[in-house]
């Protein structure tokens, strides 16, 4: 992490400023401290070179959007991608039901900077030593730059030149994954001179900060562990946003769009491929998803997406439909009144 990041990395609790604390340097770079805020005196740990600012109990593990809606501990089995067999199983209204119950009884629980476990610690050290990419082809799959092909290629070039086209000097990616689609940009587009990528399962960080480094592109990047639904990020201060495919697995979409449109600049825009409609793997019909998915503010189609982002204050400035392997895609470009 490098120690410029600060100036806009913000306390994802209040956005108080951070100061950093106990910290151990490498190279002129912070590789691990820990990072309070001086407003509300909240700590958050740089773990291995990342900072991990998380605002609930999400340190060490990842969950299904629906089983996140619908309370269920994290690392319990389905049989169903994004739980869809689990959502089937107890049926939209009486999943409607136990959601209503649910959010009426509970309270957002605050992350713990020591819950950091030996195991993470262990697959952070193999992940930023970029063993990883080393087996099952994967160096030639995802350290190729730029990419050469594959599934719906034609449609991520297309993505990857509308958020070129906003000529910004400062972007940050949101829900990142693993981090292809920021990095194929950073490798692309000459003219960016600060790059965040926010993505809050940790174990994607020390990937995507190695393809940065890769790509020799290091030292203006920064892998952030983060929840989109309260960045920990400043106020207007980057040019342009960008996401790609994320959208299906998130629980929050009103707040995420509240919370891009605060830290894009006026003026600035959000770029985001998306599928025209949710995702059920053909495990439940999509109307029926989307009247959950309406109601628990999960991603609930294309026209709802647009009708959010404008009540929250974005301008639609373009939107294209491309048809795919698996149903159709979007890109639709925002922008910030």
């Amino acid at each position: 992490m490098r120690s410029s990041a600060l100036e806009y990395l913000r306390c994802p609790k209040c956005r108080g400023h951070l100061s950093i604390h106990h910290t151990t340097m490498r190279n002129g770079d912070i590789r691990s401290g820990t990072m309070k805020c001086v407003k509300c005196d909240k700590q958050y740990p740089v773990i291995l070179g990342r900072p991990a600012l998380l605002p609930n109990a999400a340190v060490n593990t990842w969950q299904a959007p629906v089983d996140e809606v619908l309370g269920v501990p994290s690392g319990t089995p389905v049989n169903g991608l994004l739980s869809m067999n689990r959502l089937k199983e107890i049926g939209i209204d009486r999943a409607i039901e136990q959601f209503r119950n649910r959010s009426t009884n509970t309270k957002a629980v605050e992350s713990d900077p020591n819950a950091v476990t030996k195991e993470l610690l262990g697959k952070a050290r193999y992940l930023d030593s970029g063993e990883w990419f080393k087996h099952n082809g994967r160096a030639e799959r995802l350290l190729t730059f730029p990419a050469e092909g594959g599934v719906n290629f034609d449609i991520f070039k297309e993505f990857m030149n509308a958020v070129q086209k906003r000529e910004s000097e400062h972007l940050i990616d949101l829900l990142s994954g693993g981090g292809y689609g920021v990095t194929h940009q950073a490798f692309q587009n000459i003219k960016l001179k600060r790059i965040a990528a926010v993505e809050r399962d940790l174990k994607c960080l020390w990937n995507i900060q190695y393809r940065f480094k890769h790509i020799g592109r290091s030292s203006i990047s920064e892998a952030i562990g983060g929840d989109v639904r309260r960045l920990p990020i400043a106020s207007e201060c980057f040019d342009t946003a960008m996401t790609l495919q994320g959208l299906v697995e998130l629980y929050g979409i009103s707040g995420f769009l509240k919370e891009t449109y605060r830290i894009i600049k006026p003026a600035g825009y959000y770029v985001a491929l998306y599928s025209e409609d949710p995702v059920t793997f053909d495990i439940l019909p999509v109307s029926d998803f989307r009247r959950f998915a309406v109601e628990t503010d999960l991603y609930a189609g294309h026209e709802q997406f647009i009708s959010t982002a404008e009540k929250v204050g974005f301008r639609v400035i373009s939107t294209e439909a491309f048809e795919a392997t698996r149903g159709i895609k979007r890109i639709t470009v925002f922008r910030k009144l």
